[in-house]
């Protein structure tokens, strides 16, 4: 389980998280929602050790991570797949997910790891000479995420993996989330569009401020009024809920689910 325990962290000495606490087990989705500013972003980046903690835990299968550099952290076994992508533009879409993979031991394994990746995403595998800057918005989130899974993590965080992208992508993202669950890889989700986010999760949290403040399954925070209407788009009438459990329906029923 990759656990976080009393979590608290920000820049420049002020705290963005206060004390944040919640849990990701093996083969399942956990989803963050909240607003703009929430600390979603933050959190993510506090448990992979791009910045500093100011308290509490990090775990993986109970070993604590707290004092652990980024590179300590991979080894771990937690991937992170930042907001914006943020390929190197200047290499190829080679050496991008080479890059990912250097904690690998043997070029047999990362050719096994290569070809996975592009089994996972085929539009990749006929771009692997080309600079990944030239690739579509899509094609780099495909690419950020391949590069992420390279090196084998057992969890993988990924930040806003939808955003900026035509549906069609965006199924074939969710698509891959869906098939990494049934590989045994724990997904913490941190994603704007709330609608798609807590329908593939299995457990979801809501962060607001820098707290959690709500938890429990996907289902159950889909269903709540309060969180349709402050952060689903939609009001918070029956009407406008049953509507919402539609929306939700025929976006499991599309991702096969």
């Amino acid at each position: 389980m990759l656990q976080v325990e009393a979590l608290r962290a920000g820049y420049e000495g002020a705290d963005v998280l206060h004390g944040v606490s919640l849990s990701v087990e093996p083969s399942t989705v956990a989803a963050v929602i909240g607003a703009n500013g929430a600390g979603k972003s933050t959190l993510l980046r506090a448990m992979s050790g791009l910045i500093r903690r100011s308290g509490g835990s990090v775990s993986v299968d109970g070993e604590r991570l707290q004092f652990r550099s980024e590179r300590e952290v991979v080894r771990a076994g937690i991937a992170h797949v930042p907001e914006g992508r943020q390929v190197f533009a200047n290499l190829t879409v080679r050496e991008n997910l080479q890059l990912g993979a250097y904690a690998l031991k043997s070029r047999r394994e990362l050719a096994s790891r290569l070809e996975d990746m592009l089994g996972l995403f085929p539009d990749l595998r006929t771009r692997l000479r080309h600079y990944a800057g030239s690739l579509s918005g899509g094609q780099q989130q495909m690419l950020a995420i391949a590069r992420g899974l390279m090196g084998l993590p057992r969890y993988l965080l990924l930040d806003e993996p939808s955003l900026g992208l035509a549906p069609l992508v965006v199924e074939v993202i969710f698509r891959v989330i869906v098939e990494l669950r049934q590989r045994d890889v724990g997904i913490l989700l941190v994603e704007q569009n709330g609608w798609q986010a807590l329908t593939n999760a299995d457990r979801a949290y809501l962060l607001e401020q820098g707290r959690i403040t709500l938890s429990g399954t996907g289902k159950e925070l889909l269903e709540n009024p309060a969180v349709v209407e402050r952060y689903l788009g939609v009001g918070s009438s029956i009407g406008d809920t049953e509507r919402g459990r539609g929306i939700g329906e025929q976006l499991r029923r599309a991702l096969a689910i």
